[in-house]
């Protein structure tokens, strides 16, 4: 598999798996009633961020050169079907945003630092 192309593949997986995996322990968590409503979605809003910025910081970390082009090559697919999938409420597309911010922001600021 092309390096370029394994890196995209690992990034978008790595988003994928840590996601469903967070959202199903808090999910267990609060189906046995051992975490309150609010706290369950104030543990996903905030496992979605950190996740999002551990994948850029990942993916900052294998890019050797474009870190732009990159970076959005990984937002822009999620960033449609986000769209597409958006439920017409502008808090939940701002948090969508936020997120998409969170990976640009990490992914640079590794790249970087690694660069000096």
């Amino acid at each position: 598999m092309n390096i370029k192309l394994q890196t995209y593949v690992e990034s978008f997986a790595m988003l994928i798996v840590f996601t469903l995996l967070f959202s199903l322990i808090f999910s267990a968590l609060y189906y046995f009633q051992w975490i309150s409503y609010s706290t369950f979605h104030l543990l996903n809003i905030t496992s979605a961020y950190l996740i999002y910025g551990c994948c850029g910081l990942w993916l900052g970390k294998h890019i050797k050169k474009k870190v732009l082009l990159h970076i959005f090559g990984i937002l822009l697919p999620i960033g449609i079907l986000s769209f597409l999938l958006w439920d017409k409420q502008i808090t939940s597309m701002l948090l969508i945003t936020g997120k998409l911010i969170v990976f640009l922001l990490c992914a640079c600021a590794i790249f970087l630092r690694k660069k000096d």
